[in-house]
């Protein structure tokens, strides 16, 4: 739940935490959301440390 809502729902959020290739070229549009959302959700929300969704990026 901590997850969900430091990520605020953010399409693919979930993805971070499964066992998946996201490399897989079907995954390409989520990943790069992912990314969209790990570059601006820091400036957003100041407050939270978003490094481990980095890393498990």
């Amino acid at each position: 739940m901590d997850a969900l809502l430091a990520t605020k729902g953010a399409r693919g959020w979930g993805l971070l935490f499964a066992d998946i290739d996201l490399t897989h070229r079907s995954l390409q549009t989520t990943v790069t959301d992912l990314r969209s959302m790990l570059d601006v959700f820091p400036s957003l929300f100041p407050d939270h440390d978003f490094t481990p969704f980095r890393e498990r990026l």
